[in-house]
């Protein structure tokens, strides 16, 4: 599965497992995609999922869905993927934006509302759309995915197909949201606070007591909810995204490991040093030479 250090500008398309830029004049034919992996892993962009034939099981922060033909998946920057299997006969394209793509917008289409709906839903992984709004937005992945390869200069032409996508997207989730308003419960709207919080501050607070102090519950109620609802701890939550977050900069970075202990908020190297071999099976050091091997092969 890819990660989210691949995804340097502000928008991306997958078509037929390549990458194309969609804001630059770089068409990327040379590298592969595969979203299929039982690898967890974060995106710091907004994935967009278009199904357009058979069938996929995908976990979102360890909830099971299953999407099938006619529906779109929408990832948010907090969400994980932790795990992901294609029928034989899925096919999908995957539209990954960057949070800044939301500042390149125009006034003119009401980017605050827009930007307001996408990021402060909660909760959503799957959008339903209706069998208009779905051949829309098909129409709209098609014609960027033909158009970009022969005209990779036209951003102002994939600003607005971009835009007007968001549009129809953004009065789809108004409406889910109006449904879900109906039927979600307090520990429901607990989890996906707390994961909100979680994508804000992991980083810098390891402790569980600073989320239940902003949500305003209990550490052990905290707890409770979590695991109910997943079957999994809250610290499984912070470790997973602090390793996600590591990972990604051991990868990607020239830091020094001392100074990503420091940017992750460990004590100490030694204990960055412990906590990336408990949770990755190495050390950080044996994890970035590995790295560097795989890329030379």
């Amino acid at each position: 599965m890819a990660n989210d250090a691949l995804f340097s500008t502000l928008a991306w398309m997958i078509a037929d497992g390549k990458f194309v830029s969609l804001m630059g004049n770089e068409v990327a034919t040379n590298r592969s995609f595969s979203f299929e992996s039982d690898e967890t892993v974060g995106f710091e962009a907004y994935v967009f999922v278009l199904v357009e034939s058979g069938e996929a099981a995908v976990e979102i922060n360890y909830i099971p869905f299953q999407l099938k033909q006619n529906s779109m998946l929408m990832l948010k920057p907090y969400m994980i993927v932790t795990a992901f299997k294609a029928g034989p006969s899925f096919h999908a394209r995957y539209l990954f934006l960057d949070r800044m793509f939301f500042a390149s917008i125009p006034e003119s289409i009401q980017f605050h509302a827009l930007q307001n709906k996408m990021v402060n839903s909660t909760g959503m992984s799957e959008i339903k759309l209706d069998a208009a709004e779905f051949n829309e937005v098909s129409t709209i992945f098609h014609s960027i995915c033909e158009f970009i390869p022969h005209h990779p200069s036209v951003k102002p032409m994939m600003l607005a197909l971009l835009s007007y996508m968001l549009l129809i997207v953004t009065e789809a989730m108004r409406k889910n949201l109006e449904m879900m308003t109906l039927t979600a419960n307090h520990k429901d709207v607990l989890f996906q606070n707390f994961l909100q919080q979680l994508c804000l501050h992991y980083a810098e607070r390891h402790d569980i007591g600073f989320y239940a102090q902003n949500l305003q519950v209990s550490v052990r109620y905290l707890q409770k909810v979590v695991k109910d609802i997943t079957g999994r701890t809250v610290y499984s939550y912070i470790s997973e995204r602090l390793r996600i977050h590591a990972r990604r900069l051991l990868a990607s970075s020239d830091m020094t490991i001392e100074q990503i202990a420091f940017v992750l908020h460990f004590s100490s190297p030694s204990a960055f040093g412990k906590f990336f071999k408990t949770n990755c099976g190495m050390s950080p050091k044996q994890f970035r030479e590995q790295v560097k091997e795989d890329r030379v092969k």
